[in-house]
């Protein structure tokens, strides 16, 4: 039912897409920072999930909604790649911020 509804109402998302960018992007620097953490071992969903989670919460939305919208995005190859470019673009953004903000 999902595809229905989105494919009829393609940008309709329970979560906007400029949330979406930030999510991503913070999950992205966890993941990160986790493989490094752990020498790039394999770790079990359970780590991941709860990380996520935080993750989301800190943005204030449901993981349902999350999921929902990231299921959405991934039935449309070329919008989920215009979103992943928009994460990649914030990441780059962030990056030279910090190196700005550095004394």
């Amino acid at each position: 039912m999902i595809t229905g509804f989105f494919a009829c109402n393609s940008r309709s998302f329970p979560v906007a897409e400029s949330k979406m960018v930030d999510i991503l992007a913070d999950a992205m620097v966890l993941e990160a920072g986790v493989q490094i953490k752990y020498n790039y071992a394999i770790l079990p969903d359970s780590v991941w999930m709860k990380n996520y989670a935080f993750i989301v919460k800190k943005h204030n939305v449901d993981v349902k909604d999350f999921e929902t919208t990231l299921s959405a995005y991934k039935l449309d190859g070329k919008e989920f790649s215009a979103l992943l470019e928009k994460v990649i673009v914030k990441l780059q953004k962030d990056e030279v911020k910090h190196k700005l903000d550095k004394p």
